[in-house]
């Protein structure tokens, strides 16, 4: 009886140990594609904000050119014309 007992913990902690070592894996794996998506999604809000930024420099620019231009034709233009 006691050895019956006995063998039976072995085999329990055999197959304890075998579905330990599995989970781990297991979450070791599925912790690396949370990372690789963690950091693909970063990858890709960096560069919408790095294109949202880029955007919002050039349209200033581009205004302010733009502004300049009309400025110069303004004061180019008689009193008269303008209002």
């Amino acid at each position: 009886m006691l050895e019956t007992k006995i063998n039976w913990l072995l085999e329990a902690s055999g197959i304890t140990i075998a579905v330990v070592v599995s989970l781990a894996f297991w979450l070791g794996s599925t912790l690396a594609r949370l990372d690789t998506t963690i950091t693909q999604s970063s990858q890709k809000t960096d560069k919408v904000y790095e294109v949202v930024l880029t955007s919002s420099d050039s349209l200033n620019t581009r205004t302010k050119v733009i502004e300049s231009k009309l400025d110069d034709i303004d004061k180019k233009l008689p009193s008269s014309a303008r209002k």
